[in-house]
């Protein structure tokens, strides 16, 4: 009776461990929607996925959650989603908050983060745009690592930008010594040529890096800071975090102060 026991016990611990019997892992809720939007084609919305989510469950409470942690994952700029946060807009980003509902209780997911794209009509981090040095080479917003940035947009052949260039210069004086600060001055000069010509003229400072942008206000960096008019000025915080889309000018008081509670910050 006790080897029939055993062996009893044996084929039971087999059929246990046996790869037949196993058991498929589910995904974590966050990879299960990257993999579906992996099957999709490369947005140029929002929108259509978020439909598309919907014809995954026939529970309307299991579909809210999802498009909710969607929108969660796109506007807090989460690993994976690149190709969806380069194509968030105001107006599409307001009609799924609209559909998903004030009362949605899994608005949490992504309050702060709307709000905070609302309020700036940025998302947490700048879009890291490629611009031209003064060598002609490619450079993006991330090669400057994370340094807190104060971006001038600017032309030559605009007066408004060239009264401000007294202040920027003495900006850039009054923070020498300071290494973790820069002045990224974008340039929307007609061409490369006449914004070379223009840099000449001026003195150059060793916290103020000059880049070169075609196409101007019709550039996809014009199009990403929702830039209008020139000049433009932006503060970034570490790692690209949006501080203000409209900083101060250069010349202004206030703007020191921002500067430094930046700058304090770990």
């Amino acid at each position: 009776m006790r080897t029939i026991i055993i062996l009893l016990s044996v084929v039971v611990l087999w059929s246990c461990s046996s790869p037949t019997g196993a058991s498929q892992v589910t995904p974590a809720p966050d990879q299960q929607l990257l993999q579906w939007a992996k099957t999709q084609p490369a947005p140029n919305s929002l929108q259509p996925f978020f439909d598309f989510i919907a014809t995954q469950s026939a529970d309307s409470t299991q579909q809210q959650y999802w498009q909710s942690l969607f929108l969660a994952q796109v506007l807090n700029q989460e690993k994976g989603w690149e190709t969806y946060s380069a194509v968030v807009d105001v107006s599409t980003v307001a009609l799924l908050d609209f559909k998903l509902g004030k009362y949605n209780p899994h608005r949490a997911l992504y309050a702060d983060a709307l709000q905070h794209y609302y309020t700036t009509r940025q998302l947490r981090y700048a879009a890291d745009f490629t611009a031209v040095d003064t060598n002609g080479n490619a450079i993006q917003l991330s090669a400057f690592g994370d340094k807190v940035i104060y971006i001038d947009t600017w032309a030559s052949w605009c007066g408004p930008c060239m009264q401000q260039l007294p202040y920027l210069h003495a900006l850039a004086e009054h923070y020498a010594d300071q290494p973790d600060f820069l002045i990224l001055t974008v340039s929307f000069d007609r061409s490369f040529e006449a914004w070379k010509r223009a840099l000449s003229k001026q003195a150059a400072y060793p916290n103020i890096f000059p880049v070169y942008v075609e196409g101007g206000m019709d550039s996809d960096y014009g199009s990403l800071f929702s830039i209008s008019s020139i000049p433009s000025y932006a503060l970034l915080g570490r790692s690209r975090e949006v501080i203000d889309m409209s900083a101060p000018k250069p010349g202004v008081d206030s703007l020191k102060l921002v500067i430094e509670g930046v700058l304090g910050k770990p």
